[in-house]
């Protein structure tokens, strides 16, 4: 678990603003999801040290009949990219649904185009949308915590004083 007290503001700021040009660029250039994932992992490697050897890429999968590769699989977050969510989400919640399915444990899903990301759970047999975010409409501080409540889901943590100020407010 990465605390906010080990991260300096303005070094994820930095991050966080560069990873936002980044990505925009790739978008205008109509980048391959290959691209943005690769934009979005290497910025989870310099923003939060998520090590790339620690998110399982192109992962296989086998569902009834259906077979798929999953884009990327950090612990319990399954992550799928689409160059354009208005029109691919359908596609990429379909996919979702069955890597969910696939997989023992409970994951979340996340369809996202680099900007966007859409959080769902399977309930029920099917998928519910629990979050989303424009990470242009965000702070740095808010994006961070945001990134920071999925990636680093943990028990039984003691938060420190400036977690929660930061969380929280004064």
């Amino acid at each position: 678990f990465r605390s906010y007290q080990a991260m300096k503001s303005t070094e994820f700021q930095t991050d966080f603003q560069e990873y936002l040009k980044n990505i925009e660029e790739a978008k205008q250039k109509k980048a391959h999801h290959d691209q943005l994932r690769s934009i979005f992992v290497s910025f989870l490697d310099k923003a939060f040290g998520v090590k790339c050897a620690e998110v399982e890429l192109e992962k296989g999968i086998q569902f009834s009949e259906v077979r798929g590769y999953i884009d990327a699989l950090y612990k319990d977050i399954i992550f799928e990219f689409k160059r354009d969510l208005a029109i691919e989400r359908d596609k990429g919640l379909q996919e979702l649904s069955t890597y969910i399915q696939s997989l023992q444990g409970n994951h979340f899903g996340i369809l996202t185009d680099g900007l966007v990301f859409e959080v769902y759970v399977l309930k029920d047999g099917k998928l519910e949308k629990i979050d989303s975010i424009a990470l242009k409409t965000l702070s740095s501080d808010e994006a961070f915590i945001w990134f920071d409540a999925f990636l680093f889901v943990e028990k039984e943590i003691t938060p420190t004083s400036e977690d929660i100020v930061k969380r929280f407010g004064d």
